[in-house]
């Protein structure tokens, strides 16, 4: 029933995107990641349906806690990178119970693992992707270059369709010029 209500009664799927720099408020806390599980009770508390993180810095030692957490709240992800030093990733949660939708391709971009994009569908043709991308430094061209290549290319294969809706979230850390502002 929660499906034909989204899709018959215009109800709507909330996507959230943060940035939360990180699990734990500080490097003492080793068995705690508390910022991961506020964002988490967004979701169990049907506050948001998809939530699209950005810098999470999950590493070898912290994803066992990630996978730990994700079960006992019965919650899904995907995570793109795997390196607490190198302070990148985004990752994507969701529960299969709480949104209308199945997940049925996931992507993570290249060798430099900055975005992840799970394809959602539905009923009657209809098909949502999110994508949840992260760069750190805007100052590596060839590097932005490709990531926003990654992200036109996901976006294009979404098809041109209006039952179909692709949507990126991400923190992107780069200076908008003058002239790509919106001003009132």
């Amino acid at each position: 029933q929660t499906l034909q209500n989204v899709q018959n009664n215009s109800e709507n799927i909330i996507i959230m995107g943060m940035n939360i720099r990180g699990l734990r408020h500080s490097k003492e806390d080793t068995d705690s990641i508390i910022k991961l599980e506020t964002v988490c009770n967004l979701i169990v508390d049907r506050r948001a349906h998809i939530i699209c993180v950005s810098e999470t810095k999950i590493s070898d030692s912290t994803l066992p806690l990630v996978k730990s957490l994700m079960e006992q709240k019965g919650l899904n992800f995907r995570v793109t990178h795997i390196n607490e030093k190198a302070s990148v990733g985004s990752l994507i949660v969701w529960s299969k119970e709480h949104i209308p939708l199945t997940p049925t391709v996931t992507h993570i971009d290249g060798d430099n693992k900055r975005a992840v994009m799970i394809k959602f569908v539905g009923t009657k043709g209809f098909s949502l992707t999110v994508a949840s991308g992260y760069m750190n430094d805007a100052s590596l061209k060839e590097e932005q270059v490709e990531f926003y290549n990654t992200l036109t290319d996901w976006a294009t294969k979404s098809g041109d369709d209006r039952r179909k809706a692709f949507i990126e979230i991400g923190d992107k850390n780069c200076n908008l010029l003058p002239s790509q502002r919106l001003t009132n």
